[in-house]
């Protein structure tokens, strides 16, 4: 295709050669109906038809390229147009899933009814498995440490600090922390949500028990209790996974959150503190 677009003009150059020379021996012949103009007609004529032939030949060639060029300009015209309706596609998709999220913060909101403000996850720290991540408000915004920070309905963790435009939150997987004074919600019966360096892994945490005759079950809901030190009563944590019950009798479950920490992208952070404990 390119070849055809750099000799294009050679071509039709050679076309107009042709036909000039043709029309100067048609010319000479008819002027002089000699011998000699009747011998070169009888050479010349097998050649004008030859090279009418030849001439038509080209043509259709240079109609043929013309054509495929045409064709793939065109066809570039239409990858692009695709690439842009791809583009736009892929925009759209983005509103929508932000939208979505919006509209579960929204729920989330008036689900707890508590004053909070809307953040979006700037990065995670990096090798912690999603255990800490950094939203996009600071001090500056009114943040302060200890806020809790909720996501998809549910419990995330804690700010554990404050710069001036950002913050970082250590959520309730996270091994490090003292934990989250929670209860079973069908039972009323109140343990100790805390991270786990082995279930972190998989996004989960471990609720212990400081008593025995701890009545909980597979499937149970865990939420916050009233004793909690900085986080309000009865926020949605998570579900029971796994129950398990040492030589002592002493209960332990595993807890998987509702929220997917290696998914969130956007939180809610509550904006009247609970408590003042420092956590960090």
């Amino acid at each position: 295709m390119d070849f055809l677009k750099r000799h294009k003009r050679i071509f039709i150059i050679a076309i107009v050669v042709i036909c000039v020379l043709m029309m100067a021996i048609t010319y000479i012949s008819s002027a002089n109906p000699t011998i000699f103009g009747n011998a070169l007609s009888f050479i010349t004529t097998p050649i004008q038809s030859g090279l009418s032939k030849a001439g038509g030949w080209i043509r259709d060639r240079i109609d043929f390229f013309t054509g495929m060029s045409d064709l793939y300009d065109e066809n570039q015209l239409l990858r692009d147009r695709i690439s842009q309706l791809q583009f736009e596609n892929s925009r759209v998709k983005l509103l929508e899933q932000e939208n979505t999220e919006m509209a579960a913060l929204l729920a989330t909101t008036r689900m707890y009814a508590y004053p909070s403000m809307f953040a979006m996850v700037m990065s995670y720290d990096p090798g912690n498995w999603y255990k800490r991540f950094i939203i996009d408000k600071g001090a500056e915004d009114g943040i302060k440490n200890n806020m809790v920070v909720l996501a998809d309905g549910a419990l995330a963790g804690f700010i554990s600090q404050v710069r001036s435009h950002s913050s970082r939150v250590t959520s309730i997987i996270d091994g490090g922390g003292s934990g989250v004074s929670a209860k079973v919600t069908r039972t009323e019966d109140i343990g100790n949500v805390k991270g786990d360096p082995e279930l972190m892994l998989d996004g989960l945490c471990l609720m212990e028990f400081n008593t025995t005759g701890v009545d909980i079950a597979v499937g149970d809901e865990i939420r916050t209790s009233q004793i909690s030190s900085i986080y309000p009563p009865d926020i949605l944590i998570g579900t029971v996974k796994e129950v398990m019950t040492d030589v002592r009798g002493m209960r332990s479950a595993v807890i998987e959150p509702v929220m997917n920490f290696s998914l969130v992208k956007s939180v809610l952070v509550i904006t009247e503190l609970y408590g003042e404990e420092d956590l960090e």
